[in-house]
């Protein structure tokens, strides 16, 4: 296969050595997909700033999330099945380049997106598969090549999910609940979580801003997916997760506080569950649901390791390895290559 090549809509990014977040928001403003054929317009920057306070992807770690808006939708006959809204999550990966790895015709996904951005493709693309009501539904995602100089080489991954109504979840307005409403978000996070794990997703990462409440629908929903560990194929579910809910996976995300419950005990009893002072906890024990991940086993499909790029100067999508534009070429590069007298 040949080297990792840009498409027309990346040329502009690819060319630029400045951060890719800042470069995306205020010079580029618009993002195409694939799959979709669909282009987006950026609104705004969502990045989580307790993680990220700058919002930028220059250290090649953290995620940087926008909203966004439909722009175009290429040669599609219909909107059907593409919100007019959606969030893009962006990360990058610095790429150190040896002579091992340029010389190698393949390339491995796991060397050009970045691993909290994978286990999150994964996790949405299986959640998805199974009509997970609590995430959010993938759309699209592709991988493109921002820069390139002798040794190094970054990635860029952009995914496309359907966007999430309601307020996030934080230390502050969560406690300012009246009882009732926190008892009410608790209910749908069990809900939820038990959802999740019954599309086989485990997920490492437990944090309460992760979560989205929408009191008019009563329900929670997951915004995060990384860490995390999908399980399908020949994998099969833990068994802590697979069989029973455990009540203690409330107090992993938050929603109970450490000076009222002793973990251990609430792992081998759920009714020492006590969330606040004045809350008496005792409806938590008495919930009935039944939980999702002691069931059959979920539908599951493998993420192509390839990445999926759109090239103007091709009329099909190419699937399984990077793609993009072939460079403008002297006239007399142009009459070699279709006369064939060099490799294209």
């Amino acid at each position: 296969m040949s080297s990792p090549t840009r498409s027309s809509n990346d040329r502009r990014l690819s060319n630029s050595s400045i951060d890719p977040a800042e470069f995306i928001q205020n010079r580029q403003h618009f993002i195409t997909f694939p799959r979709t054929d669909t282009t987006w317009t950026i609104v705004s920057n969502l990045t989580d700033t307790h993680e990220n306070p700058e919002r930028k992807i220059n250290s090649f770690v953290q995620p940087v999330v926008f909203s966004v808006v439909i722009g175009s939708v290429g040669s599609r006959k219909s909107m059907e099945g593409i919100p007019r809204t959606a969030i893009i999550k962006v990360q990058s990966l610095l790429h150190i380049v040896t002579k091992h790895n340029r010389d190698k015709k393949q390339f491995d996904r796991k060397n050009i997106m970045a691993t909290e951005a994978r286990e999150e493709l994964v996790a949405l693309n299986q959640l998805t598969l199974n009509e997970c009501s609590c995430a959010p539904g993938l759309l699209d995602y592709k991988v493109t090549l921002h820069d390139e100089t002798s040794g190094r080489e970054v990635y860029v991954s952009f995914i496309l999910v359907t966007e999430i109504k309601g307020i996030r979840l934080t230390t502050q307005n969560f406690w300012i609940l009246p009882q009732v409403e926190r008892d009410m978000v608790r209910q749908a996070f069990r809900i939820a979580l038990s959802e999740i794990h019954g599309a086989w997703v485990k997920l490492d990462r437990k944090e309460r801003r992760d979560l989205i409440w929408n009191l008019q629908e009563g329900k929670i929903y997951f915004t995060r997916f990384a860490p995390s560990q999908t399980y399908g194929g020949t994998e099969h579910f833990p068994s802590h997760y697979c069989h029973r809910w455990h009540d203690i996976w409330f107090w992993y995300f938050d929603l109970t506080t450490k000076d009222f419950i002793n973990p251990s005990n609430l792992e081998e009893d759920p009714r020492h569950v006590a969330t606040k002072e004045h809350d008496d906890g005792s409806a938590i024990a008495a919930w009935k649901f039944p939980y999702l991940a002691n069931g059959i086993r979920p539908k599951w499909e493998e993420v192509r390791e390839g990445v999926v790029e759109r090239a103007v100067d091709k009329a099909a999508v190419e699937i399984g390895e990077i793609v993009r534009e072939k460079r403008r070429r002297s006239l007399k590069g142009r009459i070699r290559e279709v006369l064939g007298l060099e490799e294209q």
